[in-house]
């Protein structure tokens, strides 16, 4: 699923207008409240989301990072960071979907975050959102 609009029910992450299932890991923190953990796909977009390594692990900064981790923080999900190899959005060919939303179609993430632009065959495969920026 991409993730661009959702509404929260406290303590769990409800989205709407998703025939698209997803899987989570689901954990008690020390406070004895529900905790998602969320696999989420990411590539760089300069300069609204750039990634650097560190440690082994991704860190994303910009605007879109920022965003991201306010929705974290209010919706109570941890989450680890997956990079497309190439930093390919994602388009259709003849073994699937390559890139982020190919990661997104064989379940290896549950949020692919990035800036997609509908086309017919991405909204035939992936339930979208209503885009939060549409820029000319």
């Amino acid at each position: 699923m991409i993730l661009e609009f959702v509404i929260v029910e406290f303590p769990v992450l409800k989205l709407w207008k998703c025939d698209y299932i997803f899987s989570t890991t689901l954990f008690l923190n020390i406070n004895k409240r529900l905790v998602m953990h969320f696999r989420v796909a990411v590539g760089e977009y300069f300069p609204f989301l750039i990634l650097k390594m560190d440690n082994s692990q991704i860190q994303m900064t910009g605007p879109l990072a920022e965003a991201f981790q306010i929705l974290a923080n209010r919706a109570n999900f941890t989450y680890s960071l997956l990079r497309a190899e190439g930093d390919v959005w994602g388009s259709l060919g003849p073994n699937g979907w390559t890139g982020l939303l190919g990661m997104l179609a064989r379940n290896e993430v549950d949020f692919a975050l990035g800036p997609f632009t509908m086309s017919y065959s991405r909204w035939k495969a992936f339930p979208m959102f209503v885009q939060c920026c549409m820029t000319w």
